[in-house]
């Protein structure tokens, strides 16, 4: 669908808007220390090139202009087969390992220290969640919009700040059901002081992460993209709706379908706490070890 892609103008311009919404002060709630997260690397691509942005310097690639204040963004060729697979969203790490053989050395030398996150321009990603939406795969699939794609870059950087990236789920169905059903009526607005008298056993080490990325694109996503906030809770009603409805079914089942979606547990618990911590979630999660 996008193997032989070729990048617009405006696919560089939304990645340099998602990094002006990251420095603006609104998510100084989030992000209280920035120099966890200033010399990450953005690295997007299409069938010919890499673009990547970051507060690093070198000579060694072509520079392009940029317009985020403090930022650089560069460009390099490459000759790496892009399948649809990697267009499909952002990770908190590098889409394809053979990206590293095009970076400079400044970059790959200090591979192990630098921050990475990946993904697909803005007309592949929204592209391949259009096509989702209308096939049925995915009906209320709320990734396909240009507002969700500027979240999504912001939503990794959660995982950069946050210093841990793993999947994580609860492993006890009942814990779970209570949360998906307090999840439900937040989501909804039909109990607006539920959260407080919900004890939340909070994920602890590397299993923050996502509940950590997932609090930071809704909370970024109330700031300054409302609409892309609306799909997010639809289409999270829509799967907790199904999710209550599984509950009755095999402990097998629903484990596949709920308790192993590491966004999906986290939009679940990680509502709850923005719920319950409105004033200081970002810490409470943070000092967790």
């Amino acid at each position: 669908m996008f193997e032989k892609y070729v990048h617009t103008k405006e696919d560089l311009e939304a990645v340099e808007e998602a990094l002006e919404h990251l420095e603006r002060p609104e998510l100084d709630f989030i992000f209280k220390d920035r120099n966890l997260t200033k010399n990450t690397l953005v690295i997007s691509f299409d069938s010919k090139e890499l673009f990547i942005w970051t507060k690093l310097r070198t000579s060694e690639i072509e520079k392009m202009p940029c317009r985020v204040k403090n930022w650089n963004a560069f460009r390099t060729p490459h000759k790496i087969k892009i399948e649809d697979d990697y267009q499909k969203g952002w990770r908190a790490s590098v889409s394809k390992k053979e990206f590293w053989n095009y970076l400079p050395d400044e970059f790959r030398h200090s591979w192990n220290k630098v921050p990475k996150i990946s993904g697909s321009l803005l007309t592949p990603f929204t592209g391949f969640h259009e096509k989702q939406r209308k096939s049925g795969f995915r009906p209320r699939d709320p990734y396909s919009t240009r507002e969700s794609y500027l979240a999504t870059i912001v939503h990794e950087f959660g995982h950069v700040y946050s210093g841990k990236i793993a999947p994580w789920y609860y492993s006890d169905k009942e814990e779970t059901a209570s949360y998906l059903k307090v999840a439900m009526e937040i989501y909804k607005g039909d109990n607006k002081t539920i959260a407080k008298h919900v004890q939340v056993n909070l994920p602890t080490g590397k299993d923050r992460s996502e509940v950590f990325a997932v609090c930071t694109e809704y909370y970024a996503s109330k700031v300054f993209w409302p609409s892309h906030r609306k799909a997010i809770d639809l289409e999270n009603i829509s799967k907790i709706r199904e999710a209550i409805g599984l509950e009755s079914k095999s402990n097998l089942q629903f484990e596949d379908t709920v308790l192993k979606e590491p966004h999906f547990l986290g939009a679940v618990v990680g509502r709850i706490l923005m719920e319950k911590y409105p004033e200081d979630w970002p810490v409470r999660l943070l000092k967790l070890s």
